[in-house]
Protein backbone atom coordinates (compact mmCIF):
# COMPACT_ATOMS: atom_id res chain seq x y z
CA UNK A 1 0.00 0.00 0.00
CA UNK A 2 1.10 3.51 -0.67
CA UNK A 3 0.64 6.58 0.57
CA UNK A 4 -1.63 7.89 -1.83
CA UNK A 5 -3.45 4.66 -1.74
CA UNK A 6 -4.27 5.06 2.01
CA UNK A 7 -5.47 8.70 1.51
CA UNK A 8 -7.72 7.35 -0.71
CA UNK A 9 -8.70 5.06 2.03
CA UNK A 10 -9.13 7.70 4.22
CA UNK A 11 -11.16 9.82 1.66
CA UNK A 12 -13.34 6.76 1.55
CA UNK A 13 -13.77 6.15 4.80
CA UNK A 14 -14.99 9.68 5.91
CA UNK A 15 -16.94 9.40 2.77
CA UNK A 16 -15.50 12.04 0.41
CA UNK A 17 -14.65 11.27 -3.10
CA UNK A 18 -11.13 9.21 -4.13
CA UNK A 19 -10.07 11.58 -6.11
CA UNK A 20 -6.49 12.32 -7.48
CA UNK A 21 -6.73 16.31 -5.92
CA UNK A 22 -8.10 14.66 -2.68
CA UNK A 23 -5.67 12.15 -2.43
CA UNK A 24 -2.78 14.87 -3.23
CA UNK A 25 -4.41 17.05 -0.65
CA UNK A 26 -4.14 14.21 2.03
CA UNK A 27 -0.74 12.77 0.98
CA UNK A 28 0.52 16.83 1.76
CA UNK A 29 -1.16 16.61 5.04
CA UNK A 30 0.24 13.43 5.84
CA UNK A 31 3.55 14.81 4.84
CA UNK A 32 3.40 17.56 7.62
CA UNK A 33 2.81 14.86 10.30
CA UNK A 34 5.22 12.32 9.48
CA UNK A 35 8.05 12.63 7.03
CA UNK A 36 7.04 11.07 3.78
CA UNK A 37 9.37 8.05 3.44
CA UNK A 38 8.06 7.27 6.73
CA UNK A 39 4.41 7.81 5.86
CA UNK A 40 3.40 4.66 7.86
CA UNK A 41 5.02 5.12 10.97
CA UNK A 42 3.29 3.67 13.45
CA UNK A 43 0.28 2.51 11.92
CA UNK A 44 -0.99 6.43 11.86
CA UNK A 45 -0.04 8.54 9.29
CA UNK A 46 -1.69 11.68 10.38
CA UNK A 47 -1.33 11.07 13.90
CA UNK A 48 -4.49 10.34 15.37
CA UNK A 49 -4.93 10.02 18.88
CA UNK A 50 -7.25 7.76 20.08
CA UNK A 51 -6.55 7.99 23.75
CA UNK A 52 -6.80 4.00 24.52
CA UNK A 53 -3.74 3.16 25.01
CA UNK A 54 -0.34 4.27 25.93
CA UNK A 55 0.97 5.05 22.38
CA UNK A 56 -0.97 6.51 19.59
CA UNK A 57 -0.91 3.34 17.02
CA UNK A 58 -2.96 0.88 15.15
CA UNK A 59 -2.89 -2.81 14.85
CA UNK A 60 -2.83 -1.82 10.58
CA UNK A 61 -2.56 0.96 8.24
CA UNK A 62 -6.63 -0.17 7.07
CA UNK A 63 -7.15 0.32 11.12
CA UNK A 64 -5.90 3.64 10.77
CA UNK A 65 -7.84 5.05 7.65
CA UNK A 66 -10.95 4.09 9.13
CA UNK A 67 -10.01 5.97 12.77
CA UNK A 68 -8.49 9.06 11.08
CA UNK A 69 -11.94 9.41 8.75
CA UNK A 70 -14.06 8.67 12.19
CA UNK A 71 -12.12 11.41 13.73
CA UNK A 72 -12.24 13.48 10.60
CA UNK A 73 -15.92 13.26 10.65
CA UNK A 74 -15.96 14.43 14.00
CA UNK A 75 -18.45 17.69 14.38
CA UNK A 76 -15.25 19.73 15.59
CA UNK A 77 -13.42 18.61 12.26
CA UNK A 78 -16.08 19.75 9.52
CA UNK A 79 -13.91 22.59 7.71
CA UNK A 80 -11.76 19.43 7.12
CA UNK A 81 -14.53 17.28 6.34
CA UNK A 82 -16.60 19.87 3.85
CA UNK A 83 -13.48 20.40 2.60
CA UNK A 84 -12.46 16.66 1.18
CA UNK A 85 -16.63 16.11 0.47
CA UNK A 86 -16.71 18.76 -1.65
CA UNK A 87 -13.00 17.86 -3.47
CA UNK A 88 -11.96 21.26 -2.65
CA UNK A 89 -8.95 22.92 -4.27
CA UNK A 90 -5.50 22.83 -2.44
CA UNK A 91 -5.88 26.39 -0.65
CA UNK A 92 -9.11 25.92 0.93
CA UNK A 93 -8.45 22.11 2.00
CA UNK A 94 -5.08 23.64 3.96
CA UNK A 95 -7.09 26.46 5.01
CA UNK A 96 -9.81 23.75 6.55
CA UNK A 97 -7.04 21.92 8.63
CA UNK A 98 -5.36 25.37 9.66
CA UNK A 99 -9.73 26.14 11.09
CA UNK A 100 -10.21 23.16 12.03
CA UNK A 101 -8.47 22.04 15.90
CA UNK A 102 -6.71 18.41 14.03
CA UNK A 103 -3.42 20.69 15.46
CA UNK A 104 -2.31 22.43 18.37
CA UNK A 105 -3.05 26.22 17.89
CA UNK A 106 0.01 27.15 15.79
CA UNK A 107 1.24 24.02 15.05
CA UNK A 108 0.41 24.28 10.83
CA UNK A 109 1.40 28.20 11.35
CA UNK A 110 -0.96 29.64 8.80
CA UNK A 111 -3.82 29.11 6.62
CA UNK A 112 -1.40 28.23 3.65
CA UNK A 113 0.69 26.02 5.96
CA UNK A 114 -0.56 22.48 3.65
CA UNK A 115 -0.31 24.18 0.63
CA UNK A 116 3.14 24.95 1.32
CA UNK A 117 4.04 21.57 1.35
CA UNK A 118 5.40 19.92 -2.16
CA UNK A 119 3.09 17.28 -3.67
CA UNK A 120 5.56 13.88 -2.08
CA UNK A 121 6.22 10.78 -4.58
CA UNK A 122 4.55 7.64 -3.89
CA UNK A 123 6.08 5.71 -1.39
CA UNK A 124 4.89 1.82 -0.62
CA UNK A 125 4.95 1.05 3.03
CA UNK A 126 7.17 -2.09 3.90
CA UNK A 127 6.20 -5.05 3.85
CA UNK A 128 2.07 -3.90 2.94
CA UNK A 129 0.19 -6.43 0.58
CA UNK A 130 -0.57 -5.96 -2.27
CA UNK A 131 -2.94 -3.13 -3.34
CA UNK A 132 -6.62 -4.76 -3.75
CA UNK A 133 -8.92 -4.03 -6.41
CA UNK A 134 -10.91 -0.78 -5.34
CA UNK A 135 -14.42 -1.50 -4.63
CA UNK A 136 -16.72 0.06 -6.91
CA UNK A 137 -18.50 2.87 -5.17
CA UNK A 138 -22.13 2.30 -4.33
CA UNK A 139 -24.64 3.60 -6.78
CA UNK A 140 -25.97 7.14 -6.54
CA UNK A 141 -29.64 8.07 -6.48
CA UNK A 142 -29.75 9.77 -10.15
CA UNK A 143 -28.95 5.95 -11.39
CA UNK A 144 -31.82 4.23 -10.14
CA UNK A 145 -34.85 2.98 -11.51
CA UNK A 146 -38.51 2.96 -9.57
CA UNK A 147 -37.90 5.67 -7.34
CA UNK A 148 -39.48 6.49 -4.09
CA UNK A 149 -38.47 9.86 -2.09
CA UNK A 150 -39.57 11.33 1.12
CA UNK A 151 -38.70 13.05 3.74
CA UNK A 152 -39.13 12.09 7.39
CA UNK A 153 -37.21 13.10 10.75
CA UNK A 154 -34.84 15.69 8.64
CA UNK A 155 -33.77 13.76 6.44
CA UNK A 156 -34.33 13.03 2.67
CA UNK A 157 -34.53 9.14 2.00
CA UNK A 158 -34.78 7.70 -1.62
CA UNK A 159 -35.58 3.94 -2.37
CA UNK A 160 -35.08 2.61 -5.74
CA UNK A 161 -33.33 -0.10 -8.27
CA UNK A 162 -30.00 -0.53 -10.19
CA UNK A 163 -28.90 -3.08 -11.37
CA UNK A 164 -31.86 -5.19 -10.35
CA UNK A 165 -30.82 -4.43 -6.09
CA UNK A 166 -32.69 -2.31 -4.49
CA UNK A 167 -30.94 0.44 -2.47
CA UNK A 168 -32.26 3.16 0.42
CA UNK A 169 -30.55 5.98 0.23
CA UNK A 170 -30.47 8.96 2.70
CA UNK A 171 -28.84 12.27 3.97
CA UNK A 172 -29.68 15.03 6.86
CA UNK A 173 -31.68 18.08 5.25
CA UNK A 174 -27.99 20.09 6.53
CA UNK A 175 -27.52 21.78 3.30
CA UNK A 176 -24.26 20.56 3.11
CA UNK A 177 -22.51 21.04 -0.64
CA UNK A 178 -22.81 18.28 -2.14
CA UNK A 179 -25.03 16.43 -0.40
CA UNK A 180 -23.60 13.28 1.21
CA UNK A 181 -26.11 9.96 0.87
CA UNK A 182 -25.67 7.13 2.86
CA UNK A 183 -27.07 4.06 1.19
CA UNK A 184 -28.08 0.46 1.88
CA UNK A 185 -29.16 -2.45 0.61
CA UNK A 186 -32.10 -3.54 0.56
CA UNK A 187 -34.02 -7.12 0.34
CA UNK A 188 -36.01 -7.69 -2.64
CA UNK A 189 -40.09 -8.75 -2.51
Amino acid sequence: MDNFYWAGLVCQAVPAPATPNNMGNVARWMAAENPPANWWRDNNPLNVADFTGPTNSFASLLDAAIATAHVIDQANMAPIAGALRADAPLAVFSAACHAAPWAIPGRYGSAGFIASIPLPPRIEAPGSAPVPTPVPPPPTPQEATDVTSWTTGGQNHVAGVVGGVAYHWWQDNTGATPPVWHVEKLPLS
